[in-house]
Protein backbone atom coordinates (compact mmCIF):
# COMPACT_ATOMS: atom_id res chain seq x y z
CA UNK A 1 0.00 0.00 0.00
CA UNK A 2 1.10 3.26 -0.80
CA UNK A 3 1.24 6.04 1.26
CA UNK A 4 -1.22 9.44 0.82
CA UNK A 5 0.87 11.87 -1.04
CA UNK A 6 -0.95 15.61 -0.27
CA UNK A 7 -1.44 17.80 -3.10
CA UNK A 8 1.07 19.58 -4.69
CA UNK A 9 0.33 24.18 -4.07
CA UNK A 10 1.65 26.48 -6.65
CA UNK A 11 0.71 30.30 -5.88
CA UNK A 12 1.29 32.87 -8.41
CA UNK A 13 3.08 35.98 -6.99
CA UNK A 14 -0.70 37.69 -6.75
CA UNK A 15 -2.39 35.08 -4.87
CA UNK A 16 0.45 34.63 -2.74
CA UNK A 17 0.56 38.28 -2.11
CA UNK A 18 -3.66 38.37 -1.34
CA UNK A 19 -3.02 35.31 0.79
CA UNK A 20 0.15 37.02 3.01
CA UNK A 21 -2.57 40.06 3.00
CA UNK A 22 -5.06 38.07 4.48
CA UNK A 23 -2.98 36.50 6.89
CA UNK A 24 -1.26 39.65 8.25
CA UNK A 25 -4.70 41.58 8.32
CA UNK A 26 -5.96 43.29 11.61
CA UNK A 27 -9.67 43.11 10.28
CA UNK A 28 -9.29 39.76 8.61
CA UNK A 29 -11.26 37.15 10.39
CA UNK A 30 -9.58 34.33 12.42
CA UNK A 31 -10.75 31.63 10.19
CA UNK A 32 -8.86 33.46 6.72
CA UNK A 33 -5.67 33.85 8.44
CA UNK A 34 -5.08 30.18 9.22
CA UNK A 35 -6.16 29.15 6.41
CA UNK A 36 -4.45 31.53 4.32
CA UNK A 37 -1.50 30.42 6.22
CA UNK A 38 -2.40 26.96 5.48
CA UNK A 39 -2.19 27.26 1.62
CA UNK A 40 1.21 29.39 2.05
CA UNK A 41 3.09 27.16 3.72
CA UNK A 42 1.77 24.21 1.80
CA UNK A 43 3.07 26.28 -1.36
CA UNK A 44 6.50 26.52 0.60
CA UNK A 45 6.62 22.72 0.36
CA UNK A 46 5.32 21.79 4.26
CA UNK A 47 4.02 18.66 5.33
CA UNK A 48 0.84 18.74 6.54
CA UNK A 49 1.66 17.76 9.18
CA UNK A 50 4.20 20.12 10.09
CA UNK A 51 1.59 22.95 9.43
CA UNK A 52 -0.63 20.96 11.87
CA UNK A 53 2.38 20.77 14.45
CA UNK A 54 3.14 24.79 13.90
CA UNK A 55 0.06 26.04 13.65
CA UNK A 56 -1.64 23.99 16.52
CA UNK A 57 -4.15 22.79 14.42
CA UNK A 58 -5.72 18.84 13.40
CA UNK A 59 -3.57 17.91 10.69
CA UNK A 60 -7.30 16.71 9.30
CA UNK A 61 -8.06 20.64 9.16
CA UNK A 62 -4.81 21.29 7.20
CA UNK A 63 -5.51 18.57 4.97
CA UNK A 64 -8.77 19.07 4.21
CA UNK A 65 -8.09 22.85 3.08
CA UNK A 66 -5.35 22.06 1.47
CA UNK A 67 -7.14 19.67 -0.96
CA UNK A 68 -9.76 21.76 -1.15
CA UNK A 69 -7.34 24.53 -2.65
CA UNK A 70 -5.78 21.80 -5.19
CA UNK A 71 -9.29 21.28 -6.69
CA UNK A 72 -9.86 24.82 -7.27
CA UNK A 73 -6.44 25.86 -8.20
CA UNK A 74 -7.38 25.85 -11.80
CA UNK A 75 -10.76 28.17 -10.98
CA UNK A 76 -8.11 30.10 -9.06
CA UNK A 77 -5.50 30.74 -12.01
CA UNK A 78 -8.53 31.46 -14.45
CA UNK A 79 -10.34 33.99 -12.44
CA UNK A 80 -6.03 35.92 -12.14
CA UNK A 81 -6.47 35.72 -16.27
CA UNK A 82 -9.88 36.60 -16.82
CA UNK A 83 -11.40 39.02 -13.93
CA UNK A 84 -7.69 39.98 -11.82
CA UNK A 85 -9.76 42.67 -10.23
CA UNK A 86 -11.91 39.78 -8.40
CA UNK A 87 -8.90 37.80 -7.26
CA UNK A 88 -8.99 38.49 -4.28
CA UNK A 89 -13.05 38.71 -3.51
CA UNK A 90 -12.87 34.72 -4.70
CA UNK A 91 -9.81 33.49 -2.65
CA UNK A 92 -11.90 34.97 0.00
CA UNK A 93 -14.46 32.85 -0.74
CA UNK A 94 -12.64 29.81 -1.26
CA UNK A 95 -11.84 30.20 1.94
CA UNK A 96 -14.91 30.44 3.63
CA UNK A 97 -16.70 27.31 5.17
CA UNK A 98 -18.56 25.24 2.56
CA UNK A 99 -22.63 25.63 2.34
Amino acid sequence: MFPFRAPTIRLSSKQEKILTALQRGIHSPLHWKQRATIIALAAQGQSNQHIAEIEKLNRNTVTLWRKRWARVATEIRQQELQRPRELKTYIRKVLEDAP
